[in-house]
């Protein structure tokens, strides 16, 4: 009933089809890969301010500190921006402060965390893809 034309034809849209469905497959794979590394990178990064706003609070006036509290704490220039992503804290109490990675690409897509005066680091919530 199929002409070798049909046949051919059909072999073609199926395989089109395939070669589609498997390129979706890759970018979707892709896709999953970069929202991993940018979420590793904000996770990372805010290690790195924790640990810089705890040593803010322990060092003395003299070592321009926070001689105990991390009021008056800011996260220095280098830290703020990466290509992925801008950091803030946000001194909730003189023993407590909240550190926020938000995405460039989409604000939408954040991760925050709480650190208290022990060095703590609680509280993590994720938004968007991060989730």
């Amino acid at each position: 009933m199929f002409t070798d034309i049909t046949r051919t034809r059909s072999l073609y849209f199926l395989i089109t089809i395939t070669i589609t469905m498997l390129a979706l497959t890759l970018v979707g794979c892709k896709s999953k890969e970069v929202r991993q590394k940018q979420l590793d990178e904000v996770v990372n990064n805010i290690f790195s301010i924790g640990t810089f706003a705890q040593n803010y609070r322990v060092s003395p006036d003299t070592l321009k500190g926070g001689n105990g509290s991390f009021e008056g704490c800011q996260i220095p220039d280098s830290m703020l921006s990466t290509v992925n992503a801008i950091y803030e804290i946000t001194v909730i109490s003189r023993d407590t402060l909240l550190i926020t990675g938000r995405s460039k690409h989409d604000s939408r897509d954040f991760v925050t965390v709480t650190r208290d005066s022990s060095g703590t680091m609680s509280r993590w919530t994720y938004g968007g893809v991060f989730q």
